[in-house]
This record gives C-alpha cells, structure tokens and sequence, in this order.
C-alpha cells in the first residue's frame, strides 16, 4: 500500500478500536471484509437474521431440501484470487467508507423492503468502482446462476431460489443474464 492507503487503513483499525496489526496475517480482502461486518454488529445486523438464514429456517420447517448455488469455499476462492492490487484498492475503499457504512447498509435495507430496485442498484453500483471486484464478484456468478436455472428450468418440479438483493439489481443482474439466455423474468413485488 502506499503511505497514504496505510494511513487510511489504519484510521479505519482506530476507529474501531483495534490494534494496527490485526490483519497483518491476513489478505486484504478479508481484513476489508471485516471493517463492513464489525461496525455493522456493534450497530446490531447480525448475519443470523439474513435472508439465507431465514430461507433455511422455512425450509427446515416445511422439511424441504436448502442447498446452496455455492460453497463458501467457492465465495471465498473468489475473494482470494482477486489480484493482490485489487484487494488493497477494495480494502482502501472500505476504510474510506468505514465513516458511513452503517448508513449506507440502513439506505440498502429500506430500498429493498421498498422493492425499489432502481435505488437499491444505484446505492449497490455507487459503492462498487473496481470493475474488477464487480465482474468476478457479482456479474460473473450472475451468469453462472442463470446457467444454473436455465437448466433446471428444463426439468419438471417446482423450485425457489433466493439470491442477495445485489444480484437482482443494476447492470450485469441475474435478470440481464436470464434475458441473455432467453429466459423471460417477472418481477413480483
């Protein structure tokens, strides 16, 4: 990183309170990931009240299979083989918005419980710069997912699937990928 980058990255450490060499041992994507998720579970979002938890809670109920369009394994080789340069760029990023993220997630939820996709895509694409992170972390699981439903759409059943509302919105959406493969979507609100 540089001296300035440093600078804001260790701001960001100090303002939650922790020592400068906390990631050290880490990669810069997972040091970026958890500056979002510590200041998001001091302000109260917990990652047990999200929406794949709540999916899975409904189909254990109903005793109906949950599996997963990916691994966690598969999530985080993604963030890892981020080039280096990316990942300190995406890591600044964080930092820089540390300021403001509990906010900006506040904005995200009200826009989804709105169903307004429009400003949900707006508030998702704005805080995404690096096309890099956008194409390997959205765009291209996007497409593998629309691959994934077309298929499955050729087979008889029922099938619901629950993706994060950043899937569904902007450029590149899950949407825009069933269209490319000739798969008409409704949204429903």
């Amino acid at each position: 990183m540089s001296q300035e980058q440093r600078q804001t990255y260790e701001a960001a450490l100090a303002k939650l309170g922790l020592p400068l060499a906390t990631f050290d041992d880490n990669d810069a994507w997972f040091a970026a990931l958890m500056l979002t998720l510590i200041p998001l579970k001091a302000s109260g979002y917990s990652t047990d009240s999200g929406i794949d938890q709540q999916v899975a809670a409904q189909a254990k109920v109903r005793q109906l299979p949950n599996v997963a369009l990916e691994t966690a394994e598969f999530q985080i080789d993604l963030f890892d083989t981020l080039p280096e340069e990316t990942q300190q760029s995406y890591l600044v990023e964080v930092a820089r918005s540390l300021p403001t993220v509990k906010a900006d997630v506040d904005d995200m939820v009200a826009a989804w419980k709105a169903g307004d996709a429009e400003h949900l895509a707006r508030l998702i694409n704005e805080d995404e710069s690096d096309p890099i992170v956008r194409k390997v972390l959205i765009t291209d699981r996007n497409a593998n997912w629309a691959g994934w439903l077309k298929a499955r759409l050729a087979k008889p059943g029922s099938v619901f699937v629950a993706v994060g509302a950043g899937h569904l919105a902007g450029p590149g959406s899950v949407q825009d990928q069933l269209a490319a493969a000739g798969i008409v979507s409704t949204r429903v609100q």
